[in-house]
């Protein structure tokens, strides 16, 4: 029970991590030459990043749940 804000927390800290990288993803594909590509690049990295701050939102909400 004592780890489980530290769980939280790691959550909390990977979903901004995926947020940041998507945003270098996007400030890095935005200098790209073939606009393809970089779309496609663009929407992978926001699919992932949603995946990703999903499971980290439901982490989170759970340990919440359990804490209150």
């Amino acid at each position: 029970k004592l780890m489980s804000s530290d769980v939280a927390c790691g959550a909390s800290l990977c979903a901004s991590a995926a947020e940041c990288a998507l945003l270098n993803v996007l400030v890095n594909t935005n200098l790209m030459k073939d606009r393809t590509y970089a779309d496609e690049l663009n929407e992978r990295a926001k699919v992932l990043e949603k995946h990703i701050r999903s499971a980290c939102d439901a982490v989170t909400l759970s340990v919440r749940e359990k804490l209150l």
